[in-house]
């Protein structure tokens, strides 16, 4: 097949390299799209966007800004970072401590907290994750100690008929710093099903009163 080519000369070899002309032309459309791609991200200062009516907008625009934000501290590091869709926070968002390490990231969906969200100690050890279902706590949550050991685990249920979240359901543990088990609690429709804990040497205890779900021996 006949085919019009481009030469290039490779030093290394010594030779001719040819390559037919429609995969020149595939391979320029690919990087002339890729160019127009990263063009039309922005990362603009959130400061210097204005609010209308709860939107969000560059300054002598009429559109709802979208793509990302950004906001720093005194020293120039980065405090948040962020995505808006017409307007709205959506995507991922992630805020950090002065210091540069990350104290909380997570996403949003039309506005609102949804999805998973992860919190960090300053010494980069997991403090706190779980779940969002339209700004509400759903599905299993889990909370750490500093060191590493798990603090509480559980589980939220998002009630359909009232839309609230903090209505517990199965099994709560929680644990001493030294990993001991402080209590395991089972709750089923937000209601205290059975309960039992345990001192920081490992003896069982009676458990004191009350509805909340994590529990201390009384």
């Amino acid at each position: 097949m006949d085919l019009l080519q481009r030469r290039w000369f490779n030093k290394r070899s010594q030779r001719i390299l040819t390559l037919p002309h429609f995969t020149m032309k595939r391979t320029t459309l690919f990087i002339t799209s890729l160019v127009l791609i990263v063009g039309c991200s922005k990362t603009v200062d959130e400061n210097k966007l204005v609010e209308r009516s709860g939107l969000k907008y560059e300054v002598n625009t009429d559109k709802p800004f979208s793509g990302k934000t950004f906001i720093t501290y005194e020293n120039g590091q980065n405090k948040v970072e962020g995505s808006w869709k017409s307007g709205i926070k959506d995507g991922l968002w992630t805020y950090y401590s002065e210091n540069g390490s990350k104290d909380s990231s997570g996403t949003y969906k039309d506005g609102v907290i949804d999805g998973l969200w992860t919190w960090w100690y300053g010494n980069g050890q997991k403090y706190s994750e779980g779940t969002y279902k339209e700004g509400e706590r759903v599905g299993l949550w889990t909370d750490w100690y500093s060191n590493g050991e798990k603090s509480s685990e559980g589980t939220y249920l998002l009630r359909e008929d009232t839309g609230k979240d903090r209505e517990l359901d199965g099994l709560w543990t929680s644990w001493y710093g030294n990993g001991q088990k402080n209590s395991e609690v089972t709750y089923k429709d937000g209601k205290l099903i059975s309960e039992e804990c345990w001192e920081e040497d490992g003896n069982g205890c009676e458990c004191e009163s009350g509805e909340k779900w994590w529990k201390r021996c009384k």
